[in-house]
């Protein structure tokens, strides 16, 4: 009788180990977001408003980026849909071996001021990114229930701060 007992309890154990390990999904399947860096955005510069602001939009050209703004207001703004690079400076998070983080859409506004005789400029870096799996035979599912978030790594900020004090 203990013998069937105890052979009973350790049935019961097993059958509830197994269903109380995790169930959640494959380490193939799972996203992980970023966790955020702390970035410098801005420095004074010591070139006059407009040259600052001729700068900024050769920067902006060189990456691909068409920048829109007014030298008046003080606003350069550019975006664009699926930058190629955008994985370079932004980090979106992590997939398993099944997931596929596409290229982000990215936005960028460089906000210049006057103070004195130096200018200053301030840059902020915006993206977001949707999320896929991955079929064995390559095919991708977009997975619009997950909600990737996109934080930048400092490296394009540091890149027009350099070029900007050139």
């Amino acid at each position: 009788m203990n013998k069937k007992l105890g052979f009973i309890g350790f049935s019961v154990c097993l059958l509830m180990a197994g269903c109380s390990s995790d169930s959640g999904v494959s380490e193939q399947y799972r996203y992980t977001p970023p966790a955020p860096v702390p970035v410098k955005t801005n420095a004074e510069v010591n070139v006059p408003y407009d040259l600052l602001w001729g700068r900024a939009q050769q920067w902006l050209s060189e990456k691909g980026f068409e920048g829109q703004g007014e030298v008046t207001g003080g606003v350069l703004s550019a975006s664009q849909e699926s930058y190629v690079d955008g994985l370079r400076y932004l980090d979106c998070g992590k997939g398993g071996s099944k997931v596929s983080i596409e290229p982000p859409a990215v936005k960028i506004n460089i906000l210049i001021t006057q103070n004195a005789d130096h200018a200053v400029a301030s840059m902020n870096l915006k993206g977001n990114t949707t999320i896929s799996y991955i079929e064995s035979n390559g095919n991708k599912i977009p997975a619009p229930s997950i909600t990737p978030v996109c934080v930048s790594n400092g490296q394009l900020e540091e890149d027009f701060l350099n070029y900007i004090n050139r």
